[in-house]
């Protein structure tokens, strides 16, 4: 168990933290589980996702999403199969940020095999609308980070929509746009109906 004490910035949850490190076994693996503590009492944890956590992450899952700026429509089975699939991918790997046994927020993502090194594709990254502008996503990051650098992974990459605050989030922290990549679609039924 590693024990730091560091002072955490304005807007964020607690002036002053001490953060225990605890290693987490999952799959025969060992992880770190973060956890944030002001005057001994936990004000936030940061762990790896377990299949017992699906149903909060989806629950948090669409009340970020079928909100503004996407205002999708999903429904709890949907966005429980789509983060399941996830989930059953080989090298997947979640993180979540969980206060007083709420998931505020969550980052799951692939560990791929690449020509120039392994990375880890960010399949999804959300946190709570309230939530948003205290830290939480850039500690979700950086706890995904460590797990990462941990595991030899050299890269992470993502896909965002375009203007929205999610790509001025991974731009502050030190994504940059790839100008040859571009990302098409195509509907299936526009095209067998012609």
């Amino acid at each position: 168990m590693q024990i730091d004490n560091y002072f955490k910035a304005k807007g964020s949850y607690a002036e002053f933290l001490q953060v225990i490190t605890v290693k987490q076994r999952i799959n025969n693996k060992c992880y770190n589980c973060i956890y944030m503590l002001n005057k001994g009492v936990v004000v936030m944890e940061y762990k790896l996702l377990v299949e017992e956590d699906l149903s909060k992450c989806t629950e948090t899952f669409i009340e970020v999403f079928n909100d503004a700026p996407w205002n999708d429509k999903w429904t709890f089975s949907q966005a429980k199969k789509y983060l399941l699939d996830f989930y059953q991918t080989p090298g997947f790997l979640g993180v979540l940020a969980i206060e007083n046994d709420e998931i505020l927020g969550c980052i799951l993502g692939v560990n791929r095999v690449w020509w120039s090194g392994d990375e880890f594709f960010i399949n999804e990254m959300y946190v709570k609308q309230q939530q948003q502008n205290k830290g939480i996503g850039r500690a979700l990051l950086n706890h995904l980070i460590k797990e990462l650098d941990n595991n030899k992974i050299n890269n992470i990459v993502l896909l965002t929509d375009r203007g929205i605050p999610a790509e001025e989030f991974y731009k502050k922290n030190g994504f940059q746009e790839i100008e040859r990549i571009i990302f098409l679609h195509k509907n299936i039924k526009q095209s067998l109906s012609r």
